[in-house]
């Protein structure tokens, strides 16, 4: 199963944004570890960073909000990482996962091993 893996992002800094991508990475490792496949979003952070480190403008997050929901409906199940009304992208994510039908796991515990 291609599971999405949504939660927090945005952050003050580059370090917190970091930090965020990192938990999400984590719980993809988990993912991948059951026998899914773990759709991370949160590691479109790297092409930012090599866009600045390149000397381009970096996408704006309207940019990846309009990309995720290109890859939503293409998985089959959903995680969100963070709580209701945290991550404002990730409950947006959610509603779109709802709506497409998608397996809604609340924890990685949920998540059966194959």
């Amino acid at each position: 199963m291609i599971i999405y893996v949504a939660g927090k992002y945005s952050a003050a800094t580059w370090t917190e944004k970091t930090i965020n991508t990192y938990k999400a990475m984590d719980a993809g490792i988990r993912i991948l570890l059951k026998g899914h496949y773990a759709l991370i979003p949160h590691l479109t952070h790297f092409l930012d960073e090599r866009m600045d480190a390149l000397g381009l403008e970096p996408r704006d997050k309207n940019f990846w909000y309009a990309f995720d929901n290109q890859i939503i409906p293409k998985c089959e199940g959903f995680i969100k990482l963070s709580k209701d009304g945290e991550s404002m992208g990730a409950d947006m994510e959610e509603q779109l996962a709802i709506g497409k039908g998608l397996k809604i796991f609340k924890t990685l515990d949920e998540i059966p091993t194959v």
